[in-house]
């Protein structure tokens, strides 16, 4: 399995790398995290993603870049 129950900490934030349609943030979401962020190379994967999310969560951010890019304050 991509993602265990136990890896996911209630109240924490998640990060995705390789995000895709943003399914695995939003199993992370149903479990408990407290802030969704997912990175991808692919913008339209990105707005699927997006798309995807923002029925269930709002604290979450989605990033178009290579994870070696990516900075994140």
């Amino acid at each position: 399995m991509l993602m265990e129950k136990e890896a996911i900490k209630e109240n924490k934030t998640v990060l995705d790398i390789g995000t895709n349609n943003g399914s695995l943030l939003l199993y992370a979401y149903h479990l408990g995290a407290k802030k969704l962020i997912g990175v991808d190379i692919y913008q339209e994967a990105l707005d699927l993603a997006k798309l995807n999310i923002e029925q269930f969560a709002t604290n979450y951010e989605l990033y178009h870049s290579r994870v070696q890019d990516l900075i994140i304050d």
